[in-house]
């Protein structure tokens, strides 16, 4: 988010707006790139649609960011939601994070 918004304020330091837009485009498919479906910043937001979901829930995404592992958290105390997180690359980000992970939910199905 923090990230989104500095590219917002170069366009205000006089960077044209489609180079901001090639940067952050290039951040995207970086994140992309190792085969999730998500960037940082929609991976712990799902948790909690996870959480509150009808039955097996599951999503890929790359490493997870302390955002992510802290709703993983706090959405299973809350809910009492089951998440299991697999990671599926030995590769590893400057966190020790997985490059790539299967984030796993069985929903209460909350009505």
């Amino acid at each position: 988010r923090d990230r989104y918004q500095r590219r917002v304020r170069d366009v205000e330091r006089g960077r044209k707006a489609e180079q901001v837009a090639d940067q952050v485009g290039q951040q995207l498919s970086a994140e992309l790139s190792h085969g999730g479906c998500t960037d940082e910043y929609l991976a712990d937001q799902l948790v909690v649609f996870m959480a509150l979901a009808d039955g097996h829930s599951s999503v890929l995404t790359g490493p997870l960011s302390l955002h992510t592992r802290t709703a993983l958290h706090f959405v299973s105390l809350i809910s009492g939601a089951k998440f299991s997180v697999t990671p599926l690359s030995d590769e590893r980000d400057a966190d020790d994070q997985p490059m790539l992970n299967r984030i796993e939910c069985d929903g209460i199905a909350l009505k």
